[in-house]
Parts: structure tokens; sequence; C-alpha cells
């Protein structure tokens, strides 16, 4: 803790916080010929010292700088501050780290039993999630567990002074992380000043790759880096793609109703499924297994006299509005709800008793049920992205939207997020290498320029049975000029693992 006198009142100082101390030692007056416009704030020369540390640093990336001014005019905020922002990165130095980590996978991995954690050596997770889409943290706690680590590892590991921890908040689907990140770093610069931020986007997109392998388009994720989330053009292609797919919920709720049992409801739906409040990622699984746990309790769980007498026994509630409401409650305190759920599977454990079990079997056999959830299924499938255009309402962005989308985006790279997941429910090895190809052709083909980067180093990878797939994204990296970067993709509470 130091102490300074400002005006003749001593104060203590930690951040750019500034509270009253009682009984402290005379000391001498901060001087006023300071460099920064904090000097005429009345910030102390330790703050002032420390910042003009921080807008040093950013001379040596001058492109990144405009960057930082760009962000904090569209923020609404005083862009000659950009040196308070010097935590956020823009292409340049955000090549300059994928460059630097590019051999070496180990730098982007938590090592044996996380020895590269508690030694510091970790350098960098380029793919984590927050409270804005399907994560456990909110911006602020992200960036203070990043920031205690990044001190950390500063200490431990010298050698990596000019290579800080680096970290890509990259929300599905949203801006509001990245706007929020912004904020928080400027009116705090110092407590970050170990660590490196990428302001990012994990989009959701929907394209052609392999049909004659696949029959359907695939679900390809892509990550945007160093954007401005305040940007015009791309907030557009934001709150487009999000009101395409609140169209497509209206749709799915109207054609289910019009089954004839007019018990689902849009705001009830959303309040179940974090996916369908945030319009996050493909939502036409989330909406169908809404749809069919509404049914089940409505139609099945709370009709049955004898498994509502069960209900009673536990004292549980035997309405399906209140039931579905308790039923997320449990869903949420057992995993982060990223995935649609089974009801029939997570009633069961929901309910926590065999009998239950052995009715709702035997209900989920009655014909009246199984064509009701079967239609439920129809539904479904009638918005699915097709090959040929013909689903019901056109909602998922193919890889050219994006690249539209990104046009006042003059700073912003991309990047194939953990491209070996479209690859999984393919057989062969064969299969998975043509799949590849043609993804990897039709990314670079359309995002161009910005193309600039792929997840080679995903934790979750299998190693040992990927081994030639692996060895192919190096190769196809290599000859397309994309650096191989990595990360966990975190949505948990910690920063260094998937969940």
């Amino acid at each position: 803790m130091k102490v300074f006198a400002i005006n003749n009142i001593n104060v203590n100082f930690y951040g750019n916080k500034v509270l009253p101390v009682h009984n402290a030692l005379p000391v001498k007056s901060a001087p006023t010929n300071l460099s920064l416009p904090d000097a005429l704030n009345g910030k102390t020369k330790f703050y002032v010292d420390n910042v003009n540390k921080l807008r040093n640093e950013t001379k040596e990336f001058p492109n990144d700088v405009e960057y930082r001014k760009t962000l904090l005019k569209n923020a609404g905020m005083n862009p000659n501050e950009y040196y308070k922002i010097r935590s956020i990165i823009g292409p340049d130095e955000i090549q300059s780290v994928m460059k630097q980590y590019d051999n070496d996978g180990n730098l982007y991995s938590v090592g044996v039993n996380d020895e590269n954690i508690k030694s510091g050596l970790l350098r960098a997770n380029l793919h984590i999630h927050t409270q804005a889409s399907d994560g456990r943290l909110s911006v602020e706690e992200l960036l203070d567990k990043a920031a205690d680590y990044a001190n950390l590892a500063a200490k431990k590991q010298p050698q990596f002074k000019k290579q800080p921890f680096t970290i890509a908040i990259t929300d599905h689907d949203t801006t509001e992380s990245a706007q929020k990140a912004i904020k928080i770093i400027a009116e705090n610069p110092l407590k970050y000043k170990n660590l490196r931020v990428i302001l990012g986007t994990e989009v959701t997109t929907y394209n052609k790759i392999a049909p004659n392998l696949v029959s359907e388009p695939t679900n390809t994720h892509v990550l945007a880096y160093g954007i401005d989330p305040n940007e015009k053009i791309y907030k557009n292609f934001i709150e487009g793609t999000k009101n395409r797919k609140n169209e497509l919920e209206k749709r799915m709720i109207n054609d289910a109703n019009e089954l004839g049992k007019n018990i689902f409801v849009l705001n009830e739906a959303k309040e179940f499924s974090n996916f369908l409040d945030k319009k996050l990622i493909g939502i036409c699984n989330h909406m169908a297994s809404y749809l069919k746990t509404k049914y089940v309790l409505s139609e099945i769980v709370c009709k049955n006299d004898e498994i509502k007498s069960l209900l009673k026994q536990k004292n549980m509630p035997t309405e399906p509005k209140t039931l579905i409401k308790e039923l997320d409650e449990y869903l949420q305190e057992r995993y982060n709800r990223n995935k649609p759920i089974n009801p029939k599977t997570e009633l069961v454990d929901f309910i926590k008793d065999d009998r239950f079990g052995e009715i709702l079997t035997k209900e989920y056999e009655n014909p009246q049920h199984k064509e009701f959830l079967q239609k439920i299924d129809e539904i479904n499938q009638s918005y699915y992205t097709k090959m040929d255009g013909s689903e019901k309402f056109h909602a998922m962005p193919k890889f050219e939207d994006l690249y539209n989308g990104l046009k006042g985006q003059k700073n912003a790279i991309i990047g194939l997020a953990h491209p070996l997941k479209p690859t999984w429910n393919l057989n062969s090895a064969d299969d998975k290498l043509t799949f590849l190809k043609d993804f990897y052709s039709k990314f670079k083909s359309a995002f161009k320029e910005k193309a600039k980067f792929s997840e080679v180093y995903y934790q979750s990878y299998k190693q040992t049975a990927e081994q030639p797939v692996q060895t192919f994204l190096n190769q196809i990296s290599k000859a397309l000029k994309l650096f191989r970067t990595g990360s966990a993709d975190s949505h948990g509470k910690n920063i260094f693992k998937r969940f």
C-alpha cells in the first residue's frame, strides 16, 4: 500500500481507488508537472508513472493505438485516453502473439496435472465465454481471474515479460461482453497491466461443407478477433441475426400450439433456455427441447394421478408451470445448460423415484403421446437449415454473410473455432480429411484477407485417436498461412478448463 498527499489530504492508493488514511505519516505532495491528463484530475505520481508506462508500451504497435482510439470513440469515451485500455490488443499485437506461439501447443496447454498453470508457463487461452452467452463468469470476474494469473505468471516466468498472459473473450453471437470489457479496463487500467485481452465473438454459421459426405449444412463456429463491438455494420449484423432467431422462435411456438394443445408460451421458453432467451447458436433443438418438456409435464406428468401422488409425497409442485421452473433450477445447479435436454431422462433424475421412471416409460409408449412428440420433431426438422435452402424460415448466417457484416471492422481477423468438432460424427479418417479439405478451402475463400488462424491446439481434442487428422490440421494451416492457435473454450468458473 502506498501513501501520497493530494491537496494536503493523506490518502492510500490501490489501483485507482483513493481512500482516506487516518494518522498517516506526512509525505511529499505529488508533483504538478505531469505529462498526462490525469495530472489535472488529482491523480498520484504512482498512478501517472505507471499509466505512462502503459502508453509507452503501445508505441510498439502503432496501428493498434488507432484501434484503441476507435474503440473508445465508438463507446462514447475519450479516444485520447487510449493508453488506459492498453491491455486490449489489436490485430498487429494479436498476430504477434499468434506468431510467437504458432509452433508450440504447450503454451496453450494446462500441462500434466495442471503443471503449466502452477508454474505460470501457460501463456494464452484464446476462447472464453462469460454470462453474456453460456459461461458462468461475469466479464469482471473473468478479467479479475485472468489478471490474477497474469500477475502470478509475470513473477514466476520473468523470461516471458514481453509475452504476457493473453485471453480472448469470445461469447456466442453477441458483443455484450466486449462492450463491458472496454469500460471495466478503462476504469482501472493498472489492475490489468500484466494481462492482454482480445475482444472477440464466436459466431455461429451454417455452411454447405462436403455435400457428398453430409446431408445438411454444417454448424460451423467462427472466431472474430480484434472487433469493435460498437461499430454500426457489425452491430446490425449481430442484431439482425438475433431478430431472425426471435422470429423463428415465435413460428415454432405457433406451429406447436396449432397441434391442438395450446400450452406453449414464448416467454416461458425463454425462461427455460438461456439459448432461446439470448438467441445463441442454432436454436431449433433448444426450442424442441422446451416443447417436448412442456408437453411431457402438462400432458403426462401432471395428468397422471399416480405421478401426482408421488410428487405430493416429495412436496413437489403438481402444476406444469411451476414444475418446469423447478426443473430448470435443478438443471442449472447440476451443470451449465449448454445443450438441449431429453425431458424423459432429466425428469427421472429430477424426481428420483423408481416408480416414477416406470410410469413415465409406460406413458411414453402411449400412441397419442408418441404421435405428438413425433410432430414436435417434425416441426423442428422443418426449420433446420437445408442444403437446398428449403427450410421454412432462414435464420442462420453463412460465412459470406459474416464477412459482409465485418465490412466496417478493418481490424478484425477471423479464425476457425475447434475445426475438428464438425468431423466427430464422420466414421473414417479419410472422410474426415475430405471434409476438412473442403471446410478450410471454403473458409479461406469466404474470409479472404481476414482469414488468419485456426484452433489447432484445442484442449478437448483426443490427440491419440485423431493423430492423422491432427497432423493434417497442422499441414493445411501452414499451407494456407493460418496461425495455429489454442484454447480451453472455457465456459465454467475455471478460466483454464472447458467446464
